[in-house]
């Protein structure tokens, strides 16, 4: 179960009470008492207070967060429910990953009702969203002012159990070792202590040190954390040859702790310990269908990945069975389960789609089967099921990672966004977002395009963009009104003018004065230092002209992964010069394990790899090299899956994160001379502190998403135009 599930079943405990009662009002003496709403009104909010809460209890969170909004527009300020509706709205977008929207309303909880018996839930949430969109400094503080506030036990635990996962991020391992044991001694909730008791032996036996664990060997005599710490000892002697450590390590550990640690232990049930003699690895991916050619190249790179493993295909009787879910919705669903049923099937490849990925959670965790999607993208899929995983590189990651580069190795402080208004396209914005204001930097202007649009020029506008005909209109206006001025004034007085838009006129360079129509040459001043254009390379392609017609010049323009593909450069031409974008795969990577793939994929299927073949290579990889390890049952592959640290894929270094997603490595890229090369990044610059007002009192302001609340609508979502771009 992921970590931010089980803090969340706390919280409902605390729901349970507060839902029923009126939040205790403003604070102070002399503040107005709260004021029950109309009959009429309150009758009718009242009712959709009941059916949002009838929502969430169903776990239909979208609709429960809608309905709350609804609650709250119906509503007066002061309604005695509104600190809850809030605050559930919250927990709708927490438990569907949505962590910066989580954040926004955790925050509002906090920030207009003080006195709310939410407060302290809302407080340690907002830590948690934070520790997952990985501002790990104000997790730690809103943890710290969290602990001080809280007196109850178990909150206590889940907030030592966070501090412990913010010290395992930062490598700080046995400072980690020391906050998961506290939370696991200190809990009463048995999921808490079991994920804190699992997260001490992992850390023990990988990261920790021998003189530390001696030292919880010695402190927690006769109690779990020492049989941990002992077991990770005797690995510890067993490597480095000490043998008589070793000879009475393994005494006092069968004699005294052996059983403690062994009923702490995850415990495989007959589903998922069968060992079975014809290993079947399971694959259901679109074979016909809008998304075939997709499923071919994730076909193609899991058929490498069985290539390279021939002789323990051959040894342990290992087969491939591939299931079309190009069929349909039920017939993919019905394939799924055909392979999950089987008994011989260890693993299950795929699917391609969020939607299918998300159906077959309840699938993976009836059957206790992994299932490993290459291409499912959707945010918060993998906290359906802890048998849920993919290769993917997610939006969250892919922003976090764009944001990082540009202000800690670029330089980068003010940016200007330009995206398309589909959930892929909202989600970048809103994480890149999210990761620049955590890192001190900021968005001066953002703005959204339909999907279909292919003339960009109303928002390109509104990002500050004049034609040179605009701008030459605006400067001898000037010029006109005051004949003996002087270009620096000119440009000053514009400037001046134009202080609160993003963008100001200017001379760039000039003949003899007066000035004319045809003796200067105009320019914008902008009051940003970049823009960013996450999209598929199709729509960049053709923004990028777009920019460089309305003036848009002499700022870093980064983008997504959506735009490595070679048509970008076909499409935008030179106007794609020096664009920087991010992608897990390049084909022209000089990394000796990639150049390998490509090789022998070139060899094998005469044509080129994509990021979905490599993903889908790496997936298989994962499952292979499980199996060639040792593990031979369901429970063996999740676990080895849950516990991956630095494999080297060729899609970039994985490793499994705290909250059930794959962290992965990423690779920069540009265009120069017209081809899509590799670009190293410079080394990062000094790092700028967040202002005390994007911090204020320890806190994260919500992200500036288009502005102000976050919206809740329908967003867009063509899955078919997605596949064909090759993202899913």
């Amino acid at each position: 179960m992921k970590k931010c599930r089980i803090f969340v079943s706390l919280v409902a405990v605390s729901l349970a009470v507060s839902c029923v009662s009126p939040s205790r009002g403003p604070r102070g003496d002399e503040s107005p008492p709260v004021m029950a709403p109309s009959s009429q009104a309150g009758v009718g909010s009242n009712a959709i207070y009941r059916e949002a809460d009838a929502a969430f209890d169903g776990r239909e969170y979208e609709r429960a967060a809608e309905t709350y909004m609804k609650f709250i527009a119906s509503s007066p300020p002061d309604h005695p429910l509104a600190d809850n509706a809030y605050f559930r709205i919250g927990m709708c977008w927490f438990e569907m990953n949505r962590y910066a929207d989580a954040l926004y309303f955790f925050n509002t909880v906090m920030n207009r009702f003080p006195d709310s018996e939410n407060y302290s839930d809302a407080m340690i949430n907002s830590a948690i969203s934070m520790f997952h969109l990985n501002d790990l400094d104000g997790a730690e503080r809103t943890l710290d002012l969290a602990i001080n506030k809280e007196s109850r036990q178990g909150a206590r635990a889940y907030i030592l159990f966070y501090k412990g996962a913010i010290s395992e991020k930062r490598k700080e391992y046995n400072l980690a070792l020391r906050f998961y044991i506290q939370a696991g001694l200190l809990s009463g909730d048995e999921h808490l202590t079991a994920k804190a008791k699992a997260e001490v032996g992992r850390v023990s036996l990988g990261f920790a040190d021998e003189k530390e664990l001696e030292d919880i060997r010695t402190r927690y005599a006769d109690q779990w954390p020492a049989g941990y710490a002992l077991k990770a000892l005797i690995k510890i002697y067993a490597d480095s040859g000490q043998e008589r450590k070793l000879s009475q390590a393994l005494q006092e550990f069968n004699t005294r702790y052996s059983s403690i640690v062994e009923q702490a232990t995850e415990k495989p049930t007959e589903v998922d310990s069968y060992r079975p003699t014809q290993i079947k690895i399971g694959a259901s991916l679109p074979l016909t269908g809008p998304g075939s050619a997709a499923g071919v190249e994730m076909i193609q790179g899991i058929q490498l990945a069985l290539n390279s493993f021939l002789d323990l295909m051959q040894r342990k009787n290992i087969q491939l069975v591939l299931k079309d879910s190009g069929l349909g919705a039920e017939e993919a669903e019905k394939g799924m389960l055909e392979l999950a049923e089987d008994p011989d099937t260890l693993a299950i490849l795929g699917p391609a789609y969020s939607e299918e990925f998300k159906k077959a959670a309840p699938i993976a965790e009836r059957q206790r089967i992994a299932i490993i999607s290459p291409s499912a993208s959707e945010e918060g899929a993998t906290s359906l099921s802890r048998y849920l995983f993919r290769t993917t590189l997610t939006n969250k990651l892919e922003a976090r990672k764009m944001a990082a580069m540009a202000v800690e190795n670029l330089g980068l402080r003010k940016f200007a966004i330009i995206y398309s208004a589909d959930r892929q396209g909202r989600e970048l914005s809103q994480y890149f977002t999210f990761e620049l204001q955590r890192l001190g930097a900021e968005v001066v202007v953002a703005e959204a395009f339909m999907p279909d649009q292919t003339d960009f020029g109303e928002q390109i506008r509104r990002l500050g963009g004049m034609t040179d005909e605009d701008a030459r209109d605006a400067i001898l206006a000037v010029q006109k009104n005051y004949p003996d001025a002087s270009v620096e004034y000119i440009n000053g007085y514009l400037e001046s003018v134009n202080e609160e838009n993003v963008s100001a006129p200017t001379i760039v360079s000039h003949g003899e004065l007066p000035l004319n129509t045809r003796n200067f040459l105009p320019g914008l001043d902008l009051k940003y230092d970049a823009i960013y254009l996450p999209g598929m390379y199709d729509k960049v392609g053709l923004i990028l002209p777009e920019l460089e017609f309305y003036n848009i010049k002499g700022v870093a323009r980064l983008s997504s992964s959506g735009v490595n593909h070679p048509s970008l450069v076909k499409i935008a031409e030179k106007y794609a010069e020096g664009l920087v974008f991010l992608d897990g795969f390049h084909a022209d990577s000089m990394s000796p394990q990639v150049r390998s793939f490509i090789r022998d994929y070139r060899l094998y299927f005469r044509s080129e790899p994509t990021i979905l073949s490599a993903q889908a290579y790496d997936a298989t990889v994962m499952v292979l090299s499980a199996i060639a390890q040792g593990a031979g049952s369901r429970f063996e592959i999740s676990r080895r899956l849950r516990n991956l640290y630095h494999f080297e894929g060729v899609s970039g270094e994985m490793s499994m994160s705290m909250d059930g997603e794959m962290e992965k490595s990423v690779v920069f890229l540009t265009v120069e001379g017209g081809r899509i090369v590799e670009m190293t990044p410079p080394p990062p610059i000094v790092a700028i502190e967040p202002t005390a007002e994007q911090l204020p009192d320890g806190m994260n302001p919500p992200p500036q998403e288009l502005a102000g609340e976050p919206v809740i609508e329908k967003e867009i979502n063509d899955e078919n135009s997605v596949i064909r771009n090759d993202r899913l």
